[in-house]
């Protein structure tokens, strides 16, 4: 259990077995089941950093 959450409340966590390194922008996060400390990435925000794209129209048979 992990009390990481908003007012301390707590959740389940279970690591990943079989993955030996996570790499964002080439930077390596996770090393077997530690974190690095460095932080490659950003957060990307919906509407701030992505473009909402519509959907075609649906071509449909006479």
């Amino acid at each position: 259990m992990r009390q990481d959450l908003p007012g301390g409340a707590s959740r389940v966590y279970v690591g990943a077995k079989g993955i030996d390194h996570v790499l964002v922008n080439g930077g390596e996060v996770v090393r077997g089941d530690a974190l690095s400390g460095t932080l490659p990435g950003r957060v990307i925000r919906s509407g701030r950093d992505t473009e909402t794209v519509r959907p075609a129209q649906r071509w449909t048979a006479s």
